[in-house]
């Protein structure tokens, strides 16, 4: 089992509905990749309910740690008939559980090399996927972006970093959240 912390946010207003948010390995909600669709989340309504893991957690079966702190994270979540998943990179290794359970999901830069997160994709509920050209795990297959919502950033890196300024990657940032803002929209959160 893992040794994640759980932490809970509540927005500012009525809750719509919960988002189960998972990290990447080195990658947590500091990061600007993560920080602001926590704020786009809240600023719609949604409680978010977030992992934070460290090094060790990752010795030995990474999917297995995924499925299990998701599967906590929904169980400490406060009641919700609605729930999403908010995922980047490793946490990506969450789809087979969100296909499973019947939940959509925003997920950053998934590891679409994988073979079972390709499968959920398949099978799971539209969901909103973005990632970029330079990052190795952004593989998108026709099937994904007839199934999804997706946003292609040319030159982003598995980081979220586009070039070596600022600008790129602020624009990149905006381009994204103003699809997280519309896709939150498009499943009724009520904002």
């Amino acid at each position: 089992m893992t040794s994640a912390r759980i932490i809970q946010e509540e927005p500012a207003t009525r809750p719509v509905g919960r988002a189960l948010l998972l990290p990447g390995i080195r990658y947590d909600v500091g990061r600007h990749g993560l920080f602001w669709p926590v704020q786009a989340l809240l600023a719609h309504g949604w409680q978010v309910t977030r992992a934070e893991w460290g090094e060790q957690d990752w010795e030995g079966d990474r999917a297995g740690l995924v499925t299990d702190t998701v599967a906590r994270l929904a169980a400490a979540g406060p009641e919700s008939p609605r729930t999403i998943v908010l995922a980047k990179s490793v946490g990506s290794l969450a789809l087979p559980w969100a296909a499973g359970h019947g939940l959509s999901g925003i997920w950053l830069t998934p590891l679409l090399q994988d073979p079972a997160v390709r499968d959920a994709l398949r099978t799971g509920p539209r969901s909103l996927l973005v990632g970029g050209t330079a990052d190795e795990a952004w593989q998108p297959d026709d099937d994904g972006r007839r199934r999804h919502e997706v946003v292609e950033i040319a030159g982003m890196d598995h980081g979220m970093f586009v070039g070596p300024g600022w600008r790129d990657t602020f624009a990149a940032m905006t381009t994204i959240l103003t699809a997280i803002d519309a896709f939150l929209d498009r499943i009724g959160d009520g904002s």
